[in-house]
């Protein structure tokens, strides 16, 4: 347009005889006018006479002060700083003000008041291209990966010329006239899509640590906020490992509890075993190192600090009273289950085997006995035969004679 290639503001009046007195508005009155950021908006103030001797635009912000854009006091046009070279006033009787290159600071109430007229035109201005939807989400991720915070505008044509994001209140990356600003704490580990996919505002965070979990805020120019609760797990446990172990009494199992993110971080874990509703703790590593309770001294063993991520328990020296529900605590958040028996049947085949060893000892006797007693009687012990019966009485160990 012609009116927004104008260089300074101008003013253009249309008589040659300087400001003379009378001015009246057509009539009081208040539009509203909604544009989006870059825009250019005509808000218009006609009069009904041609001459006056000084004209006002003022702008009232949200909290109700009210500060002068544009006056005009018959010594000069006055344009306030941040609005040169961006607003026009049309001509001698149609004081209409135009403003280019809008920005969401510019929204507001806008007066024209012309000379000493009661009468005044208001119009409200609204500059919005990006509103973000209010809502809360969770997203959980591991140490070592990345999140995705989601934030989008709702409008069908989205366009801002700034938003920002937070967590727990401080700033962590802003987008405004400037450019991009980021954190130094979040350097070369963030990235935005906005150039590319206008309207998203999501933010990408690589290379989590837990101390990057917190409360993120994304906000729009009139602070709208999407609200993301990120967790950063240090360990994400491997769910590979065995969950039903059996062991043997005497021997040794080793129960399984792993990392699989890249770098895991553990600031404690701890092995716990659960029978008959009681709890115990085997072990327990806080950083300082691991701690071993007295009953498992010397039986229980973890590889970690030394294998980072690995925090299998090796444990020794079986017994029944080992058997039941163990349990892996990580960062006292993600867990991992373990269920140990012992294997049926090794008591009851030690009892057998020591029953058998014992009836076997007492025939040999027997049969001893039985050769000893031919000798005494003449006898070679040819063809004689031993017969073992079963009787509800006691047993025949007798040697038949021809």
């Amino acid at each position: 347009m012609e009116s927004e290639r104008l260089a300074p503001v101008l003013l253009l009046f249309l008589s040659v005889g300087g400001i003379s007195e009378g001015c009246s508005l057509i009539r009081h009155r208040q539009d509203k006018i909604s544009v989006r950021p870059g825009e250019s908006a005509l808000l218009p103030c006609p009069q009904t006479h041609l001459e006056t001797d000084s004209c006002t635009w003022s702008l009232s912000n949200t909290s109700g002060a009210s500060t002068a854009i544009v006056r005009n006091d018959g010594t000069g046009l006055h344009v306030r700083p941040s609005y040169e070279d961006r607003v026009t006033i049309l001509n001698r009787g149609n004081l209409s003000l135009l403003i280019s290159n809008l920005t969401a600071k510019d929204s507001g109430t806008y007066k024209c008041v012309c000379g000493s007229s009661p009468s005044s035109v208001t119009v409200k201005l609204t500059v919005k291209g990006c509103t973000v939807t209010v809502r809360s989400r969770k997203i959980v991720a591991h140490s070592g990966g990345a999140a995705l915070l989601p934030c989008a505008c709702t409008d069908a044509q989205p366009a801002t010329d700034s938003f920002a994001w937070n967590v727990w209140g401080r700033p962590l990356l802003r987008r405004d006239g400037a450019g991009l600003r980021v954190n130094s704490s979040y350097e070369e580990r963030v990235a935005v899509f906005y150039s590319a996919s206008p309207g998203n505002l999501s933010l990408l965070i690589r290379n989590l640590t837990v101390r990057d979990q917190g409360l993120y805020r994304c906000r729009d120019p009139w602070n709208n906020e999407a609200l993301v609760k990120l967790r950063v797990l240090g360990c994400a446990i491997s769910a590979s490992a065995p969950a039903e172990i059996t062991g043997r009494r005497g021997d040794s199992v080793l129960l399984g509890c792993s990392c699989t993110n890249a770098h895991p971080e553990i600031s404690s874990f701890a092995w716990t075993l659960h029978r008959r509703q009681a709890r115990t703790e085997i072990l327990r590593y806080d950083g300082a190192g691991v701690r071993i309770s007295p009953a498992y001294a010397g039986r229980a063993t973890v590889s970690h600090p030394s294998s980072p991520g690995n925090l299998s328990l090796l444990l020794g020296n079986l017994s029944a009273e080992d058997q039941g529900l163990y349990q892996c605590v990580v960062n006292d958040g993600s867990s991992w289950d373990v269920t140990l028996a012992l294997q049926e049947g090794s008591e009851t085949g030690l009892m057998y085997s020591g029953v058998g060893l014992v009836a076997l000892v007492y025939l040999l006797a027997t049969v001893a006995a039985v050769r000893a007693t031919r000798k005494r009687h003449g006898r070679t012990g040819q063809g004689f035969l031993l017969e073992m019966k079963t009787f509800q009485g006691p047993i025949d160990l007798s040697v038949p004679t021809d």
